[in-house]
């Protein structure tokens, strides 16, 4: 079992709690996975460097809608898609879903669920929708089910129906679009990724002190 004892204090009050708990070793197993699987995942030039390209949409009175896209390289959205998989597919031992679901079991505080939820909301793609909301044919586009579709029909698997389903989505606008938007949510899943890695890294006392907004 591995043990733990974590002081929490709120920088607006000064306030300060002690949670104590403790991880079985298969859970610390999953725990350690999560951390190794993102040193693997820093390796990705897209996360050393930052995902470049962007998207940029206006009406022209001629052409009516008008897109701009920048992708990365192919190559390296493959490479960086490889690396990720291992976060974002709910059958890997140390995926995102599973780690924080054991933490929000062993940790049973409000600061820190409260943490873990709204680290959620900017993983599952909720936060970006609060800003830009991107439909077409009555879809939202910058959705956590469309992007699974894009991985399963054009990515990580096969599947025709999905491929399907996508395609006819893009009668008014080009997959480019799609994807550079596909792309800006992964991103955002990254951003979770490493503030769950900063707390596991703190549970398991690889970091004496953490700083974080829940």
């Amino acid at each position: 079992m591995k043990k733990f004892a974590l002081h929490l204090t709120d920088q607006a009050t000064g306030e300060s709690e002690k949670v104590i708990g403790e991880f079985p070793d298969e859970e610390v197993v999953i725990l350690e996975g999560f951390l190794e699987n993102l040193q693997r995942l820093e390796e990705s030039r897209l996360v050393k460097e930052g995902i470049p390209g962007g998207l940029k949409l206006h009406i022209d009175r001629d052409k009516g809608f008008v897109y701009e896209v920048e992708l990365p390289d192919e190559d390296l959205i493959l490479a960086f898609l490889h690396r990720l998989r291992r976060f974002i597919l709910n059958e890997e031992n140390s995926s995102y879903n599973r780690v924080t679901g054991i933490i929000a079991k062993r940790l049973s505080n409000d600061r820190i669920r409260s943490l873990i939820k709204n680290q959620r909301k900017v993983y599952d793609g909720r936060q970006f929708q609060s800003g830009i909301l991107i439909q077409s044919n009555g879809v939202t586009v910058n959705s956590e089910k469309m992007l699974f579709d894009w991985l399963n029909s054009f990515e990580y698997h096969d599947d025709t129906t999905k491929r399907e389903e996508i395609e006819k989505l893009h009668q008014l606008m080009p997959l480019e679009v799609s994807r550079a938007v596909f792309l800006m949510l992964l991103t955002e899943k990254v951003k979770a990724i490493y503030v769950i890695a900063d707390f596991v890294a703190l549970i398991l006392g690889k970091i004496e002190t953490l700083e974080t907004k829940a």
